[in-house]
């Protein structure tokens, strides 16, 4: 739903402009569009659910595949100390990169 919402960032914007919503003040936004960027591809990270359903699904496989997230988090935080986003598909696609405040929010998540 958020990858969606991004993706039409632009048609939400004359949508908003045209009621004249207050909305269309966070569409403007930069920082406000760099987190709905970010959105969409941390919660396609965390929806695990496809994961560890399924008739084949073992315990020792959900172990392995929870450590592999947990290294991949740990690795992504350091990646976003050191503003490296290519781990973000949609924030990386944008030109412009998120800086102090949004990266220790990205961080904190």
């Amino acid at each position: 739903m958020t990858r969606r919402v991004f993706e039409l960032k632009n048609e939400l914007l004359a949508f908003f402009r045209e009621k004249n919503s207050g909305f269309k003040n966070d569409l403007e936004s930069k920082a406000f569009v760099l987190m709905l960027a970010y959105l969409p591809d941390i919660f396609e990270a965390l929806n695990m659910n496809l994961f560890f359903q399924g008739p084949n699904s073992f315990i020792p496989d959900f172990i392995s595949k929870l450590e592999a997230f947990i290294w991949k988090l740990d690795i992504w935080m350091k990646n976003v100390d050191s503003r490296q986003f290519g781990m973000f598909q949609l924030l990386s696609s944008l030109p412009r990169q998120p800086t102090g405040k949004l990266c220790e929010e990205m961080v904190t998540i």
